[in-house]
């Protein structure tokens, strides 16, 4: 089966860009060094980067991490997890396979361009790479891109280990639409969560809570 990986984006002037894209060594991989590792364990034939609104010196966000991959590859020695992997030959491979995608704004279009490429190039099975916490969006986005557009490939939601919150997954919340007949919350947590995609109800809540 054909496979693929897919590095969700970062936006480049993100205080806690390094740790989040990078990792900590020897044992937190970030988004980045995941993604290359998931590459080399499944022999996959791409390695994507998707983009965002950011760019640095003319770069768009994909191509600046692809680009800052190559250039700190030998890096990945100082994660315990890359021990025993020839990296110079490791580094030649991921050269051939990293493909960018350069035109999205948002993970939805991401998504949506990414299900092109990856259709093209004959991907039949996925592993999209987020931090944990933005994973759960992105499986979203890219199982609607791939319902969208009728794609019959097979996803994988595949967490980095760093994150920008505070203890590890605890300021995640999901509002889930309604499924239980017992569940009397349903409609609130739908209410609420279409509040959080505007900006104006947004700022209500924020001054109602002080903030």
């Amino acid at each position: 089966m054909k496979t693929g990986v897919w590095v969700h984006g970062f936006l480049l002037q993100a205080e806690n860009w390094q740790k989040i894209v990078w990792g900590e060594p020897p044992n937190l991989l970030g988004r980045v060094p995941k993604a290359v590792l998931v590459t080399l364990e499944e022999d996959a034939m791409l390695l994507g980067f998707g983009t965002g609104a950011s760019e640095s010196n003319g770069k768009k966000e994909a191509e600046f991490i692809r680009d800052y991959l190559l250039e700190h590859f030998f890096e990945l020695a100082e994660f315990t997890a890359f021990k025993g992997i020839d990296l110079a030959r490791a580094r030649k491979r991921i050269a051939k396979v990293a493909k960018t995608e350069t035109q999205s704004q948002n993970t939805k279009e991401e998504a949506e361009f990414a299900v092109d490429i990856l259709e093209e190039c004959g991907v039949e099975k996925l592993f999209v790479v987020s931090s944990p916490v933005h994973l759960p969006r992105c499986l979203r986005d890219y199982c609607a891109a791939l319902e969208k557009k009728k794609s019959k490939i097979l996803i994988y939601a595949t967490p980095s280990q760093t994150y920008w919150g505070g203890p590890m997954l605890s300021d995640l919340v999901i509002f889930e639409p309604p499924h239980r007949p017992d569940d009397s919350t349903g409609q609130a947590r739908v209410k609420i969560a279409k509040m959080l995609f505007q900006p104006d109800k947004l700022l209500e809540i924020r001054k109602a809570l002080g903030l």
